[in-house]
């Protein structure tokens, strides 16, 4: 089983939080976004980063990255579980 974290974004200062608790320092100011594994999270990073650079990123186009990775990552998982039957 693939351990999944949580995934949390601060808009405000532009923060990603990646975490298996709901609770941490500044937590008030983090919005949870949902789960993933180590290597989703690492592909999240990396889109982030080659789609926006430095721009500012809206909750609302995380939210949307995220869910793009999700469905991505979960269409390949039944690619592969597909082919080792």
């Amino acid at each position: 089983m693939h351990n999944l974290k949580k995934v949390f974004w601060n808009e405000l200062n532009q923060r990603i939080r990646y975490t298996q608790s709901m609770t941490f320092d500044g937590s008030t100011n983090f919005q949870y976004v949902g789960m993933m594994t180590e290597a989703e999270f690492d592909l999240l990073l990396e889109t982030l980063f080659c789609l926006f650079e430095d721009d500012p990123i809206s909750i609302d186009d995380f939210c949307r990255i995220f869910g793009d990775i999700r469905v991505f990552c979960d269409q390949l998982k039944r690619i592969t579980d597909t082919t080792n039957d």
